[in-house]
């Protein structure tokens, strides 16, 4: 669980750009502190992350903001 000021991004290429989901598409990120809050992140569509996961591998990175926090990070996979 993490709170609502953290923000995650998402790299499908071992780290070498960092994306976030924003107006329907995948966005490359230019800042290290940069992503979307756990809301967006839960609201990704399967096909949008099936567009992505194309080699079943991804890495999450998430900036914490001022009293932020992250607990855990939880992953439900559909098979």
């Amino acid at each position: 669980s993490s709170d609502l000021n953290t923000l995650f991004a998402f790299s499908f290429d071992s780290g070498t750009t960092w994306k976030a989901y924003s107006d329907n598409r995948w966005v490359t990120l230019s800042e290290e502190t940069s992503g979307m809050n756990r809301e967006s992140v839960m609201s990704v569509g399967t096909d949008a992350w099936n567009e992505q996961l194309t080699d079943r591998q991804y890495k999450i990175r998430f900036a914490l903001r001022e009293g932020g926090f992250v607990n855990r990070i939880t992953v439900h996979y559909l098979n």
